[in-house]
């Protein structure tokens, strides 16, 4: 196959991108799998390792603190080292994790274990938006990430009544080895399948200028942090991934069971219609964006929603006591999620075109540092009103006001983003 001196090869609509975004949409089934299982697993932990609120709140939050750290590594390994090889080794980094976990004999062995996670699950977000910036037409990008990602969100989605069953009847011992036995054979799949650019082979390198020989760690933190544009999005990433993965990843199931006394399987089950719906309005609103060629008046509807969600979570709770109204709380709860692609698309609009994977990933590194300290603020917010007296929805209740305010601020900067059009405008030349 013919290849030009770009990143972009002479025939980008090659059939088999879409082998390749399958592979890579499968490899985020782990990274989603691993952010939300500590929800479902709470109550086995607790008994396991005799954890109070905050100390479980440290446990689930701990793996994003190497998955933040690990943002901007991973896009600049994206960018130069290869996709292939980067999300071969993160899918290893988990697997060992994934065992040390399994076989932990206490707290601190856990830890270490989920530290390890996070390193490993940090590498296929990044790498996902420097493979459809690479294989994939500008107007497809948007909806190719959100394929990517609804395979990704089938591990989320896992992560909750499957694996609380799961748990149920094998022990979360047996369940998270058998993960590690899955995640190392997605590494073995990402080296034999992904490919870094179109026309090259299992051993061929990046091309030279997709990849430069040195890439400054400065280069896409000057753009970020001098870019309005880019400073006006921050926030929103930081707050609605943060209260998201909060909900979604650590206190949605206590939530559930704490408020309205369900059983385990019962608030996973719940929680599940949130996965269903983050995957169909994670894949629906980009393809409605590529579609209208417009970003900011869906960023703003969802930014709108999130913050109606939260405000009915946390203060309408006696609305939702029965079936359907849960129901239709936890798939709103998941469509609040839509806009995330959005946000990656965003964020490589306003950026060099020459550092995707880097600047991709100096942003998604903002917005999920929130995902390591939202859970241990909510955690340390129960333990508190705790030794108060409080209990069920008043717990809650207070502890979920620091989302609901986060989420009206998140709305306000919604309302200054900069309308891209589906195009790059990272320079005049380019707009």
């Amino acid at each position: 196959m013919q290849k030009t001196q770009g990143t972009c090869p002479a025939s980008p609509r090659s059939s088999y991108r879409w082998v390749i975004l399958l592979v890579i949409g499968f490899a985020t089934f782990f990274t989603y799998f691993h952010r939300m299982s500590a929800s479902v697993i709470q109550a086995d932990l607790s008994e396991t390792f005799a954890m109070s609120a905050t100390s479980f709140g440290t446990f689930s939050a701990i793996c994003f603190y190497p998955y933040v750290l690990m943002q901007l590594p991973v896009g600049i390994l994206a960018d130069t080292l290869g996709v292939r090889k980067t999300v071969s080794l993160g899918c290893l980094i988990t697997a060992v994790g994934t065992v040390v976990f399994s076989i932990a004999p206490n707290f601190t062995i856990a830890c270490v274990g989920r530290f390890l996670v996070g390193f490993g699950i940090s590498s296929p977000v990044v790498c996902t938006q420097k493979i459809t910036a690479t294989w994939f037409p500008a107007h497809q990008i948007a909806t190719a990430s959100a394929c990517a990602g609804t395979l990704g969100n089938l591990g989320g989605l896992f992560a909750q009544t499957p694996l609380a069953v799961l748990v149920g009847y094998l022990g979360w011992r047996f369940v998270f080895g058998a993960a590690a036995a899955a995640t190392l054979l997605m590494a073995v799949l990402c080296f034999a399948f992904l490919r870094d650019t179109p026309g090259t082979s299992a051993r061929s390198v990046p091309v030279k200028e997709a990849a430069p020989g040195l890439i400054s760690f400065f280069a896409p933190l000057k753009t970020i942090f001098k870019d309005r544009k880019i400073l006006c999005l921050l926030p929103i990433m930081l707050i609605q991934m943060g209260i998201y993965q909060m909900f979604s990843g650590t206190w949605g199931i206590s939530y559930l069971r704490d408020t309205f006394g369900y059983s385990n399987v019962e608030a996973s089950s719940y929680t599940s219609w949130m996965m269903v719906g983050m995957m169909v309005f994670y894949l629906l609103v980009p393809v409605l964006s590529d579609r209208i060629r417009l970003r900011k008046p869906l960023v703003l509807i969802i930014s709108g929603l999130t913050a109606l969600i939260w405000i009915l979570i946390t203060y309408g709770s006696g609305l939702l006591h029965g079936g359907p109204a849960m129901t239709a709380a936890m798939v709103l709860m998941g469509a609040s999620s839509g806009s995330f692609p959005l946000f990656f698309s965003l964020a490589r609009e306003y950026s060099d075109s020459r550092y995707v994977g880097t600047a991709v990933g100096a942003c998604n590194m903002i917005g999920m540092a929130a995902g390591a300290i939202f859970p241990i603020i909510c955690g340390k917010l129960i333990d508190t009103v705790s030794l108060a007296g409080a209990s069920g929805a008043a717990l809650y209740r207070y502890a979920f006001t620091f989302a609901v305010i986060l989420s009206v601020i998140a709305f306000v900067f919604s309302l200054f983003i900069t309308e891209t059009h589906c195009r790059s405008i990272s320079s005049p030349s380019e707009s």
